[in-house]
C-alpha cells in the first residue's frame, strides 16, 4: 500500500507530520488517475479533446491550491508541482507521438490498449465496415460477408505495411544455439521485440550448410551464397545485424551494405581483421545515418571513435527486465567451485581467450573446483584439465541453469580484446544469478564488474586471477548484497533498447546512399574522380580554373541566384538577432571566392580565411574598393592552429565534405576560438532533399564529397562536440521547379546558429 493509501479520510500523514486535505488535492490527483486511465484505453477523437480540457482544468486548479497552501511543507509542494510537470507532459501528447511515450514508458502496455499494432483490428476501425443493417435476406447477407471479408483484410494489410518489418539476423544459428552467446541473445531479441515492438519481426539465421531457404518455425533458414538478395527482396524497414564484429556484412559480396542496419555488436575489438577499404565504407554509411551500432563495453566504443565512427552507444548483453533473481545459497569454502564458459572458437585463438591462463590457475590452486564448459569442437582440450583432480570438464551444449546451480563464481580469463567476445553473456547471467565474477581487465564485462562490485577486476597473470578468486572465497557475501543487486539492476537494465530500435526503424528511407566504391566507379566512367579528404579537398580548390568558377558552377541557374541571395539573408537574421547593434569580430572560414564574406562585412569586422591562395586573390580583388573590405588570411582549418579570439565564426559548404573525425576536430577548433559568447554560423544540407536529388540526378554529377543530415543527427553531433542549436533556419524549399514535389518541397539546406554549451 503507498503512502498517500495510508492516509485517512479527514488528514494525510507524511514523516510524522499532519497535513489537512484542503479542500481536496488528493482527489484531484485521484480523478487525474481515472481520466489517464480512460485516456490510455480510448485515447482519440472527441473523447480525448474532453480529456484534455477536463485535466487541464484540473491542473492549473491543483497547481493553484498548491501555491496558496501555507500548510504544505515546501518538500510535499516540490513532490506535488513535479507530479504536475509530469501530468501535463502526458496530456500535451499528439497522437503522433502517444506510440513513443507508451514505449518509453511501458512498452507491453502499447500492445494492449493498441490492438492494430498487433495486426488486429480496434473495434472502431471495424465499425465502420459494419453499416447500420436493418434486415438483410441470405443471398445479400453472404454478399456482404465477402466485401467485409476484404476490406477486414485490407485494413490488416495496410497496418502491416505501415508499420514494415524488423529483421534479426545472425550467422549460423543451427549450428551454434545454446552453445554461442551472440546467437543466443539474438534470439532473446527477437522474443523481446515480439512481445513489445510494434513493428513486424523476423528472424534470419544465414547458414552455410543449406542450399534453399527453409522456414521452422518462426526462423527464417537462408543460404550463405545469395543470402543478400534474398534478405533484401524482404524489404525490411531495418535489419539488426548480431555478430562480435561487423565482419558479418562481407557476405554474399557485400550486398546488404547499402540497407538501413543497426550492427549489434558484442564488446571485443570490432574492427579486427577489417580491411581499410572495408572500413571507408562503413565509416561512410555510419556517416549518413544509414547504419547504427550498438557494442557492449566502452572499450569497443572507444576503438570505434578512434577510427572515425560515430561514438556507437553502450548496450550490455540484453536483459529484458535488468531484474537480479536472488536464490538462497548455500556456500561452503571447503566446496568453492569455479565455473568458465565461453563461446565457440577457432584453432589459433586459444591464447586470446585466456585457455592457458585458466590451464595455470587450475594448476595453481588445487583446493578450488573448476566446471568447464568446452564447446570448442576444432580444438582439442588442453591436458592439464583431463589430467587436473578439480577440474570436471563438459564437452558441448549444456543446461545453462544446472550449470549456474553448481558454481559459486564465474571466470572470465580473456588475455585481448581480441576474438573473445569480450562482454561474456555467461558473467552476466552469473551476476543476474548473484553469482560474482572474476574477470581480467581486457574483458569487455570488466567495467560492470566494478561498477557494481559483484566481483573482482584481475591482472592478466596467473597470480592475479588466483589473488582475486581468493578474495571471494574468503569474503563472498561481501560481494551479494542489496547494493551491489541494485548497482547491477542499474547498469544492466537497458528499457529504451526498444525504443533505440524503433526509432531506428522510423527513419526508413526508400531512397539510399550509394558506396563510395560505386560512386567512383559512376565518376570515373564520366573521366572525372570522387574528391575526399583533406589532401584531396585542398588540392582540387588550389587549382586556379575550380577557383575562378567556383560560383559560376554552383549559383548560376534563377533558382540558385535565389538560394543564394536567401541563405544570406538568413545568416544576416542571425547576425542582427545575435549582435544587435554590437560590431563582431568574424573569421568566414573556406570564404571560396568571398560568397558568405560580402555578407558578413555587413555587419562586424571579417576576416576571409582560405586554404587555397587562388581563392583568396579572388577574395581581394573582389573587394578591393570596398571600405569595409576584410583582412585576408591563409587558414588550413584541419592542419594550422588557429590564433585569436572572434565573436562570429561563418563556415559555408565546408564542413560538410568531410567524415565525421574531421567535423569533430573542425568543431573542436571553432569551439576553441569563439569568445565565451561567440556563435559558429554554418550550413547543413537536408538528407531528406540531398539523397532522392542524388538518386534522381545521378551520382556521377557530383564530384565532391558530401554528408547528409537530418535534425536529429546534427543536433546529437554538436551536442557532442560542445554546442547547442540557437537558431535553425530551412533554406530553399519550393525553388528548384524541375524536381518532384517530394523533393521540391524539402528545405536544401538549414542555416545553423550553434552557441557553446
Amino acid at each position: 500500500m503507498g503512502e498517500y493509501d495510508k492516509m485517512n479520510k479527514n488528514t494525510q500523514s507524511y514523516n510524522q507530520g499532519e497535513l489537512p486535505e484542503n479542500g481536496g488535492i488528493l482527489n484531484i490527483f485521484r480523478r487525474l488517475g481515472r481520466k489517464l486511465t480512460f485516456w490510455y484505453v480510448d485515447p482519440f477523437g472527441e473523447r480525448q479533446n474532453n480529456f484534455n480540457r477536463e485535466s487541464s482544468n484540473m491542473i492549473n486548479e491543483l497547481s493553484e491550491r498548491i501555491d496558496a497552501n501555507d500548510d504544505v511543507t515546501k518538500y510535499i509542494a516540490e513532490v506535488l508541482k513535479n507530479e504536475v510537470n509530469a501530468l501535463n507532459q502526458k496530456i500535451n501528447l499528439t497522437n503522433d507521438n502517444l506510440n513513443k511515450f507508451i514505449r518509453l514508458s511501458d512498452p507491453e502496455l502499447r500492445k494492449k490498449i493498441s490492438p492494430t499494432l498487433k495486426g488486429e483490428i480496434s473495434p472502431s476501425a471495424a465499425a465502420k465496415f459494419t453499416g447500420n443493417i436493418s434486415s438483410v435476406n441470405d443471398d445479400d447477407l453472404e454478399k456482404w460477408g465477402e466485401q467485409y471479408r476484404k476490406n477486414i483484410l485490407g485494413e490488416l494489410s495496410a497496418n502491416a505495411e505501415r508499420k514494415g518489418t524488423i529483421g534479426i539476423i545472425c550467422m549460423n544459428f543451427l549450428m551454434s544455439r545454446g552453445i554461442d552467446a551472440v546467437r543466443n541473445e539474438a534470439l532473446e531479441l527477437y522474443k523481446l521485440l515480439k512481445r513489445t515492438c510494434s513493428y513486424n519481426l523476423k528472424f534470419i539465421s544465414i547458414e552455410k550448410n543449406i542450399a534453399e531457404t527453409q522456414i521452422k518455425g518462426g526462423l527464417m533458414l537462408v543460404p550463405e551464397k545469395g543470402a543478400g538478395e534474398i534478405i533484401k527482396s524482404l524489404k525490411l524497414s531495418l535489419c539488426i545485424l548480431c555478430e562480435a564484429t561487423p565482419n558479418i556484412i562481407l557476405q554474399d559480396n557485400c550486398s546488404l551494405l547499402a540497407e538501413h542496419i543497426i550492427f549489434k555488436l558484442s564488446g571485443q575489438n570490432p574492427l579486427k581483421n577489417l580491411s581499410q577499404n572495408t572500413l571507408r565504407e562503413l565509416i561512410h554509411f555510419n556517416d549518413f545515418g544509414q547504419h547504427k551500432y550498438l557494442v557492449q563495453s566502452s572499450k569497443a566504443a572507444d576503438i570505434m571513435a578512434e577510427n572515425g565512427f560515430r561514438r556507437p552507444q553502450i548496450s550490455y548483453p540484453l536483459t529484458s527486465d535488468g531484474k537480479i533473481y536472488l536464490r538462497k545459497r548455500t556456500f561452503a569454502t571447503e566446496k568453492f567451485t569455479v565455473g568458465f564458459a565461453s563461446s565457440p572458437m577457432e584453432i589459433g585463438q586459444s591464447e586470446a581467450r585466456g585457455i592457458n591462463l585458466l590451464c595455470s590457475v587450475i594448476k595453481a590452486n588445487p583446493d578450488i573446483k573448476f566446471r568447464i564448459l568446452w564447446r570448442y569442437e576444432n580444438v582439442d582440450l588442453p591436458y592439464m584439465m583431463t589430467m587436473a583432480r578439480n577440474c570436471t570438464v563438459i564437452n558441448g551444449a549444456c543446461d545453462m541453469g544446472k550449470f549456474y546451480s553448481e558454481i559459486d563464481c564465474v571466470i572470465i580469463p580473456y588475455q585481448s580484446i581480441d576474438y573473445n567476445h569480450a562482454c561474456s553473456l555467461s558473467a552476466v547471467e552469473a551476476m543476474r544469478n548473484f553469482i560474482p565474477v572474476v574477470c581480467t581487465s581486457v574483458s569487455g564485462i570488466s567495467e560492470v564488474v566494478a561498477e557494481c562490485g559483484m566481483g573482482e577486476v584481475s591482472g592478466l597473470d596467473e597470480k592475479s586471477v588466483s589473488s582475486a578468486l581468493r578474495k571471494i572465497k574468503n569474503h563472498y557475501h561481501d560481494y551479494l548484497t542489496p547494493v551491489t543487486k541494485q548497482r547491477l539492476e542499474d547498469i544492466l537494465y537497458n528499457k529504451n533498447i526498444v525504443d533505440i530500435i524503433e526509432n531506428e526503424a522510423d527513419k526508413n528511407r526508400s531512397v539510399k546512399p550509394v558506396s563510395l566504391y560505386e560512386w567512383d566507379r559512376r565518376l570515373k566512367l564520366d573521366g572525372k574522380y570522387l574528391v575526399m579528404g583533406h589532401k584531396a579537398m585542398k588540392e582540387y580548390y588550389s587549382q586556379a580554373e575550380i577557383a575562378e568558377n567556383y560560383t559560376q558552377d554552383r549559383f548560376t541557374s534563377p533558382a540558385l541566384k535565389y538560394f543564394d541571395f536567401i541563405e544570406r539573408q538568413n545568416i544576416g537574421v542571425i547576425f542582427d538577432s545575435y549582435f544587435g547593434k554590437v560590431s563582431p569580430l568574424i573569421l568566414d572560414v573556406a570564404c571560396g571566392d568571398g560568397r558568405i564574406t560580402a555578407e558578413c562585412i555587413k555587419h562586424g569586422k571579417c576576416i576571409s580565411a582560405d586554404a587555397s591562395a587562388e581563392m583568396l586573390k579572388l577574395v581581394k580583388n573582389r573587394f578591393r574598393d570596398y571600405r569595409n573590405s576584410p583582412d585576408i588570411a591563409m587558414i588550413d582549418v584541419i592542419a594550422d592552429n588557429i590564433r585569436g579570439k572572434y565573436d562570429a565564426v561563418t563556415c559555408f559548404r565546408y564542413i560538410r565534405h568531410f567524415e565525421y573525425a574531421s567535423r569533430k576536430l573542425i568543431y573542436d577548433k571553432f569551439r576553441n576560438i569563439l569568445t565565451e559568447d561567440g556563435i559558429l554560423i554554418f550550413d547543413v544540407p537536408n538528407i531528406d532533399f540531398e539523397l532522392p536529388l542524388k538518386n534522381l540526378k545521378g551520382w556521377d554529377k557530383y564530384n565532391i564529397y558530401d554528408v547528409f543530415f537530418d535534425r536529429e543527427t546534427i543536433e546529437e553531433e554538436l551536442r557532442l562536440s560542445g554546442f547547442r542549436i540557437k537558431y535553425i533556419i530551412p533554406t530553399g524549399q519550393g525553388l528548384m521547379t524541375d524536381l518532384p514535389a517530394n523533393i521540391r518541397n524539402q528545405p536544401v539546406t538549414w542555416t545553423v546558429g550553434a552557441v557553446k554549451l
